[in-house]
């Protein structure tokens, strides 16, 4: 029996249970300093950088200036380095080895308060994945101006800000 099929819907859940869960909590310090500075219109803050603050300023314009509002990309992202390490891993051993990481990253207490809370944490780990990925892509192509060398420059410049 392949069990491989059952992963993404099962990953699907979890992030539908974790976005039910986002109201329960008042906004941590970092969610609300980023969207204390999301009011202003500078470019760059000193105290956390531009992108946490645009991301938080698209994620209220989308969803409001709830809580939900505010958090509802941190599950998205959680699912999105769940699907990442899985196709990582898989592409180093097989599949079942990455399976078995997935569900080894989803019971780390650690991994759930962070897909639970929009912090730089989140987002760092999700852009530092997709450059990890995108360079073990880029190092298999083998002309010399592909587009994945783009792409991982362009995660890495991100993860930066």
């Amino acid at each position: 029996m392949d069990r491989q099929r059952y992963l993404i819907p099962m990953l699907a859940l979890i992030t539908v249970w974790r976005i039910a869960l986002l109201p329960t909590a008042e906004l941590c310090p970092d969610e609300a300093l980023a969207l204390l500075l999301t009011k202003h219109s500078a470019l760059w803050h000193l105290e956390m950088g531009p992108l946490m603050p645009w991301l938080v300023k698209l994620s209220t314009w989308i969803g409001g200036t709830s809580e939900i509002g505010v958090r509802w990309m941190a599950p998205i992202m959680g699912f999105a380095i769940s699907v990442m390490v899985w196709r990582l891993i898989r592409g180093i051993y097989d599949q079942t080895t990455a399976a078995w990481a997935v569900v080894a990253i989803q019971v780390l207490p650690a991994f759930n308060v962070m897909s639970l809370a929009m912090t730089s944490t989140i987002v760092s780990t999700t852009l530092l994945l997709a450059f990890i990925m995108m360079l073990r892509e880029a190092l298999h192509r083998s002309q010399l101006w592909d587009r994945t060398w783009w792409f991982t420059g362009l995660f890495l410049a991100l993860a930066m800000l």
